[in-house]
């Protein structure tokens, strides 16, 4: 009986084998943009003492836009588990590719009866092994399904890695904006309090009266509260640039670049063109291919699978032995998995009307950011060469009117206010450029290349 036992687990491990499928790669190839940082890759076997990248809270002094995307792709905590589904999908690859295991079988008849069939004398013992026979093809079909449904998952990681692309250029350009609305707001303090001086020596000489310097230093006081929310929006809006890459706190001092580089937009079938390598768009292709695998699945698990056994079977009345030969198959009868094909046939169909769909929305986004783009592009062109200029004028022709008694103080604040409304304007108009610019680059998926033209 033990050698019986012994021989059979011999060929249940010769038929199982001991080769194990390796773990591959089923990321896409890169979209252009930001595909010269490098990204954080998980390991194939992850463990307890798995290393994670570490917190990166030791950037100081100035941070530039290259640095802070290499510091987001390699640390952002989203991307990192988009990155670990990706490893999650390809173990299902791997699983799905493995044979079903053999079973060992133990049986005994004919004991513990009564009369001649009393204790274990006239007992049969069987010892075999049953293997399910897949047939149809299906594992090679299941490892197909679960291969595409890898490449899905490396589809999503893209297109999160975009995203986070995105979120960081954004960020940026918040903390950039601070900062220049920081430096815009400076000069109107400094201004309004030179303007409260000489406020003062005509209300002193007798030229103006007391009202007068009490607007000045309303003011003043109003700037002054403006400059003060400005550096809580600041410190806000750097601590969302350092939340990207996944630090605790922002401690860079300040960031480094310029909001008054813009370009003009190109032609929009130009871009319209270059839609189809988001990755919303372009996993459709290897969508509906996983879904018409897993069509030809169903239609394959239609078909019974029989399981063989073979074993020895001991005769203890004669104490002789013999093999055993048998056969099992399911019988599709009312079961011939036809919900679940017609479901499969089903979601084939839906997906065709969804690529279709994707591709409409990423047009529609690419349209909306297009007109954003440009709209502020004609905006802060138009405000930089015709708006700027006369209002500097205006205001320092106010202010040495004022001096030689031919303005009073009201109209130098109409134009102070008009000189700093207009740079204001210039400033968001430039900030939502590079924020559409920023769009328009991910649903693209690579960088505008237009020659530069520097604003003057």
């Amino acid at each position: 009986m033990a050698e019986m036992i012994k021989s059979m687990t011999a060929l249940l491990l010769l038929l199982s084998g001991c080769a194990t499928p390796s773990l591959e790669s089923s990321l896409p190839l890169q979209r252009p943009l930001g595909r010269s940082h490098a990204t954080w890759v998980p390991p194939l076997e992850p463990n307890e003492n798995t290393p994670t990248p570490m917190d990166p809270t030791d950037i100081g002094g100035e941070l530039t836009i290259d640095q802070a995307v290499a510091l987001a792709l390699l640390h952002n905590p989203q991307l990192q588990a988009f990155a670990w589904s990706v490893r999650v999908a390809e173990a299902r690859r791997l699983q799905a590719g493995l044979r079903p295991n053999p079973e060992l079988v133990i049986e005994m008849e004919n004991l513990a009866g009564t009369g001649a069939f009393e204790g274990t004398g006239l007992a049969e013992t069987t010892v075999g092994v049953g293997q399910l026979i897949e047939v149809g093809g299906k594992r090679a079909k299941r490892t197909q399904v679960a291969a595409l449904e890898s490449e899905l998952a490396g589809w999503d990681y893209e297109e999160m890695r975009l995203a986070v692309f995105t979120e960081v250029v954004q960020a940026f350009t918040e903390v950039l904006a601070a900062q220049e609305r920081g430096r815009v707001v400076d000069q109107q303090v400094d201004i309004a309090e030179k303007v409260v001086h000489a406020v003062n020596q005509r209300v002193q000489a007798g030229k103006d009266s007391p009202l007068e310097a009490t607007r000045a230093r309303v003011s003043l006081a109003q700037v002054r509260i403006e400059q003060k929310r400005l550096r809580l929006e600041s410190s806000a809006v750097r601590q969302s640039l350092a939340a990207t890459w996944g630090a605790s706190e922002a401690l860079f001092t300040h960031v480094g670049g310029a909001l008054d580089r813009i370009v003009n937009p190109p032609a929009p079938s130009a871009l319209q063109a270059l839609v189809v390598q988001h990755p919303t768009v372009a996993r459709w292709e290897t969508e509906i291919e996983q879904r018409q695998a897993r069509f030809e699945l169903e239609k394959a698990n239609a078909r019974p699978d029989p399981t063989v056994v073979g074993g020895y079977r001991h005769l203890n009345e004669v104490d002789e032995s013999a093999f055993v030969l048998g056969l099992s198959l399911p019988l599709p009868v009312t079961n011939r998995n036809q919900g679940s094909i017609l479901a499969a046939k089903a979601a084939l169909a839906r997906a065709r009307v969804e690529q279709r769909a994707a591709l409409t929305s990423i047009r529609a986004e690419l349209s909306r950011a297009y007109a954003s783009l440009s709209s502020e592009y004609m905006t802060a062109t138009e405000l930089q060469q015709e708006v700027l200029p006369g209002a500097q004028e205006a205001f320092e022709s106010a202010q040495i009117g004022y001096v030689n008694g031919k303005f009073d103080y009201l109209t130098v604040l109409d134009a102070q206010r008009t000189l700093f409304a207009a740079r204001t304007q210039h400033l968001e108009a430039l900030v939502e450029y590079h924020q559409a610019k920023a769009e328009v680059e991910h649903l693209i998926g690579q960088p505008l290349r237009i020659p530069e033209r520097t604003e003057p």
